[in-house]
């Protein structure tokens, strides 16, 4: 047993000071790819690739975008002639408010101030449900209503997520149900 436990702590001592101790030059992870001097320091930012540019596609105009959802809209939900003007008019202009949000979403850090923008968003969608149902029939806000969670998910699955409401801690002291209010 003696024997055990003196062999293992040399093991743990030859594997602390690194199997037979320090080399005097060290290897580096990741090594040098081939032909770099290896005396010179390497540069982090030079050894990595370019990001790939963005695709134009992918950067839309607010126009572009809304002619983009008018065109799925119109064969989604059968919209009539004289339909099409009036839901272009107000998602035209839930465009706008959604854009002053995210807006000033992304320039605060304040938890009120985002709890506030996120309650302001949510009506936002509500009012621009109750303005498009006085335009399309039961149906077609059903089906609206639909394509909207469909966005959404299609969104998550692109890796794309609403940002998440920050975590409030209750106040502390008497009340919390906790003994001293902690």
């Amino acid at each position: 047993m003696l024997r055990y436990a003196i062999s293992l702590s040399l093991l743990l001592l030859t594997m602390a000071l690194g199997c037979g101790g320090g080399a005097a030059n060290p290897p580096t992870y990741p090594p040098p790819p081939p032909g770099a001097d290896s005396a010179a320091p390497r540069d982090a930012k030079a050894t990595r690739p370019a990001p790939p540019p963005m695709d134009e596609q992918k950067q839309m105009s607010p126009r572009e975008e809304l002619d983009q959802t008018m065109a799925e809209l119109t064969k989604r939900l059968a919209l009539k002639p004289a339909q099409v003007v009036p839901v272009r008019r107000i998602l035209g202009q839930d465009q706008a408010r959604r854009a002053q949000i995210i807006s000033a979403q992304a320039s605060t850090s304040n938890v009120n101030e985002m709890i506030r923008l996120f309650e302001v968003q949510h009506k936002s969608e509500m009012q621009t449900q109750n303005e498009l149902s006085k335009v399309l029939s039961g149906d077609q806000i059903d089906a609206y209503r639909k394509w909207v969670k469909e966005n959404r998910k299609r969104l998550e699955a692109m890796g794309v997520k609403p940002k998440a409401l920050p975590q409030v801690r209750p106040p502390s002291g008497m009340g919390t149900g906790r003994p001293g209010g902690f």
